[in-house]
């Protein structure tokens, strides 16, 4: 678990402000590290002084994510979601041609 201490702003390329937290947190060989979490967004997600999870790769807590569903698996959701899409599409697209061979009595 992490402290958010604050919510660093930093500039978007398309304009406007994203702010990325800031957090401290003991790793497991027992130093205290602190990062800040990117990617940033418009809204601060996370109020200085809240406690959230951390996810990071063993050895490297400079790597630390906020563990949350959305964050530590966005990728993985939108490539979900576009599989599935994907795959009702072609399978409305065959159950369509099925019918359509049917009516026309070719097999």
């Amino acid at each position: 678990m992490a402290t958010v201490t604050e919510n660093v702003p930093s500039f978007a390329k398309e304009g406007g402000i994203l702010y990325c937290p800031r957090l401290r947190f003991r790793a497991a060989d027992g130093e205290i590290v602190q990062v800040v979490a990117g990617p940033g967004t418009e809204d601060i997600d996370f109020a200085a002084g809240e406690v959230v999870p951390v996810l990071y790769v063993a050895g490297d807590p400079r790597s630390a994510i906020i563990a949350t569903v959305w964050r530590a698996y966005h990728a993985a959701i939108i490539f979900g979601l576009w599989g599935t899409a994907l795959f009702d599409l072609g399978w409305a697209i065959r159950v369509m041609m099925q019918a359509r061979s049917m009516r026309s009595g070719i097999r």
